[in-house]
């Protein structure tokens, strides 16, 4: 089973968890995967320092999202993946393009900042950690 840990940040217009609705990323190889779970959790800091209502609406919010049993797109199709497969086919990928999902979000979605700092994947028949370099920029999309 493979498990996905992500921390990220973002503006202060967004009241409400953005839930991670997919992640796009393509090999060294050139091969383009969708990743899913089946399970997320979501956590955020609001603990944010400054002195005043102002100043802390303005500061981003740091968020941390556990995404559980992280499977590639062609597992929906009935093929099996081993997690040694997966844990090769992501060293050298970048990501692609990540959507989002805000709810009750009424502000334009070009105001929204999104900004990945971290993607670690956890691999439990291993017990090793794989931490995805965030090297590009990738299409984020609001939905």
């Amino acid at each position: 089973m493979v498990n996905l840990m992500l921390d990220l940040f973002v503006n202060h217009i967004v009241e409400n968890y953005p839930a991670i609705d997919y992640i796009a990323i393509k090999t060294k190889k050139g091969e383009e995967i969708s990743l899913n779970w089946e399970e997320s959790e979501y956590s955020w800091n609001d603990d944010q320092s400054g002195s005043g209502r102002s100043l802390k609406k303005q500061m981003p919010k740091d968020i941390h999202a556990e995404l559980r049993n992280v499977y590639f797109d062609a597992e929906e199709e009935g093929h099996t993946i081993s997690d040694s497969v997966k844990r090769e086919s992501l060293k050298g990928a970048e990501i692609e393009e990540i959507q989002i999902f805000i709810e009750n979000f009424s502000g334009r979605k070009e105001d929204v900042g999104f900004w990945l700092q971290q993607m670690v994947f956890h691999f439990s028949d291993t017990d090793e950690y794989y931490h995805l370099p965030i090297t590009h920029d990738y299409k984020l999309i609001l939905e």
